[in-house]
């Protein structure tokens, strides 16, 4: 995920009232939210919280391999861990 809109990113409005999920420049609009209906701003907030998601697992995961090569952590719960946190960030970089 390395060519994403840097985070934090937020949910605001827009001058003509409609919502908009943002990064940090200003004019960096990620994703235009059409409705203000329930299920649009529940997704917009997912939208908006995936930078910070993604950082969070990273550091995750980093932490379970450290704590498995210090043998805080046995062999079968690290390799299901790590194998699932690495499957998430798998799903967020880019394909060719």
């Amino acid at each position: 995920m390395s060519n994403h809109t840097k985070g934090p990113w937020r949910l605001r409005e827009l001058t003509n009232g409609t919502l908009a999920v943002y990064g940090q420049g200003e004019y960096d609009i990620v994703f235009p939210v059409r409705s203000v209906e329930p299920e649009a701003l529940a997704n917009a907030a997912l939208i908006a919280a995936a930078p910070d998601q993604h950082q969070q697992l990273q550091r995750t995961l980093g932490k379970l391999r450290e704590w498995y090569a210090m043998g805080k952590l046995p062999k079968k719960a690290a390799d299901i861990l790590m194998a699932d946190i690495e499957a998430v960030l798998t799903k967020a970089e880019p394909k060719p």
